[in-house]
């Protein structure tokens, strides 16, 4: 009978010991969450605080996406603008856009941070919001710069024709990166924004209201197609296997823009004119 209460009174201190512990762990495992990537609905006294001056209304502000802490000095741009500032000590910013209409690529740039890019209309940053950034880590940033692909030929009514005001560095966009080894699930490829896309899925989500069509942007690694894209879009994943890369050794990416489905003047190609920022290659979980 001992013997029994014994085990009994064993039994209640484990459990009164050890579940509590498991709470606190779950607890701890919630906060470490990343938050939402964007968030609006800023407060007035957000912005009338910390090193913003009295009555300026900032753009937004950029913040840790896991701790929710202001970030200074991230390069906050608009590159086609030739926009660009730097975040304050409460992580606010302001980008003049007066006068400036149509969609156009945002990009925050902050060193130990993953670039991040953002397709935006100028009416969606009347009001401020938070934008928030991921600390790098194990990530490769393959490239950082905004580029523009196609032949300089396009209809203002092509997707986000008014945002263009970088020149065309052809149809074909080549980059090398190095991989020291491979994970064991592959990797994953991160597109920051694309814009301009004139294929007939974007033409159907009233991205583009031109007449024609292009074929889509495609992408390969090694010279092997790994994913075709038609829809204009943020912070695009592209799966990638083990089988395409290389490890200790450099690789090719490459980005190719579609071809419009009407024949240009005396016969000549008509490229599609698009443009895309930050390229990250990342492990798959």
């Amino acid at each position: 009978m001992r013997n029994t209460f014994a085990l009994f009174l064993i039994l209640i201190s484990f459990l009164a010991f050890n579940f509590p512990v498991k709470a606190e762990q779950n607890n701890n495992k919630t906060s470490r969450k990343q938050l939402p990537p964007l968030t609006g609905g800023i407060q007035e006294n957000d912005f009338l605080k910390g090193s913003s001056q009295p009555g300026e209304r900032p753009t937004g502000f950029i913040k840790d996406s896991l701790t929710g802490d202001p970030i200074s000095n991230a390069e906050v741009s608009i590159p086609d603008k030739g926009l660009s500032t730097q975040s304050k000590q409460d992580g606010s910013f302001n980008l003049n856009l007066n006068g400036e209409n149509g969609n156009f690529i945002l990009s925050v740039k902050k060193d130990g941070y993953l670039p991040y890019a953002l397709n935006v209309k100028k009416g969606s940053l009347d009001n401020p919001f938070n934008l928030h950034i991921e600390k790098q880590s194990g990530q490769l940033i393959v490239d950082s710069d905004i580029h523009h692909l196609g032949d300089n030929n396009y209809s203002l009514n092509s997707a986000n024709a008014g945002a263009f005001r970088l020149p065309s560095e052809g149809p074909t966009f080549i980059k090398e990166f190095y991989l020291e080894s491979l994970p064991p699930n592959g990797m994953i490829l991160k597109i920051g924004s694309i814009i301009g896309l004139d294929t007939i899925a974007s033409q159907q989500l009233g991205q583009s209201q031109i007449s024609a069509y292009s074929t889509p942007l495609s992408i390969f690694v090694n010279s092997v197609k790994i994913a075709e894209i038609s829809v204009n879009a943020d912070n695009k994943t592209i799966p990638i296997h083990n089988g395409v890369l290389k490890p200790h050794s450099k690789n090719l990416l490459v980005f190719q823009t579609g071809v419009n489905q009407v024949v240009g003047i005396a016969g000549q190609m008509d490229y599609d004119d698009i443009e895309f920022i930050h390229i990250l290659l990342e492990k798959t979980k």
